[in-house]
């Protein structure tokens, strides 16, 4: 399965801090993934999410949609994007990550996305197996204004 997502231009972007007990559950349920990505979708608030080696993109399912040539599909709203090599020196450290918006009103999301993704990935290591069956393609491509 191929899904594509386009990337605007960036509205704003801030560093924070990913609590360990979700990043520590979005690497392990990324590990468990046979793919390069994990589709978790966040359905009390619409939106889906697609993880991957060192970011989580979210996409608002009433978002902006668009086409190029043969590819079309949504707009990333916000990114959670980490610092490479993810050094810690322990599991119980937190991780630095920058805050990344490309619409607007982001203000509520930056608080509420972290705890319902950690619920929905959560959620999804509890009926994965050890080893996922999830075996998709990521395409995405930048919006150029």
């Amino acid at each position: 399965m191929q899904e594509t997502f386009f990337r605007p231009d960036e509205i704003s972007r801030k560093s924070k801090v990913l609590a360990a007990s979700i990043f520590n559950a979005y690497r392990l349920l990324l590990s468990r993934s046979e793919g390069n990505c994990v589709f978790v979708p966040l359905r009390s608030m619409q939106f889906q999410s697609v993880a991957t080696a060192n970011e989580v993109i979210f996409i608002d399912s009433y978002g902006a949609y668009h086409s190029h040539g043969e590819s079309a599909g949504r707009c990333i709203s916000y990114a959670w994007q980490f610092f490479a090599p993810l050094n810690r020196d322990s599991l119980t450290q937190s991780v630095n990550y920058e805050w990344v918006c490309y619409c607007q009103n982001s203000a509520s999301m930056d608080s509420r996305l972290p705890a319902e993704y950690h619920r929905e990935v959560e959620y999804h290591l509890s009926k994965l197996p050890v080893k996922g069956h999830q075996d998709i393609n990521l395409n995405i491509i930048p919006l150029k204004q």
